[in-house]
């Protein structure tokens, strides 16, 4: 049987990150365990660290979102200057 605590921990803490690099963190962590349960056969867990996954992946679309509203994060790419494209 899986344990799924420390997913349902990291999941519990999305609601209220603010800092994008945490979310990454938990994305990743995510993605490893992801893994691990495919490697393992392990459905429960696969299903539960694709859901933390997609959650942690909505986050980081919600901050940058908000990042760009702020201004603190640009919202296109700016070309660069003598670049023939």
């Amino acid at each position: 049987m899986s344990n799924l605590a420390p997913l349902d921990e990291d999941r519990r803490q999305l609601a209220t990150m603010n800092d994008i690099a945490d979310v990454v963190a938990i994305k990743n962590k995510a993605e490893a365990v992801q893994l691990l349960s495919e490697r393992e056969k392990d459905p429960a867990l696969l299903r539960h660290a694709v859901e933390v996954r997609f959650e942690a992946t909505r986050n980081i679309g919600r901050l940058i979102i908000e990042m760009q509203d702020r201004g603190e994060l640009a919202t296109k790419a700016s070309p660069i200057i003598g670049c023939a494209g």
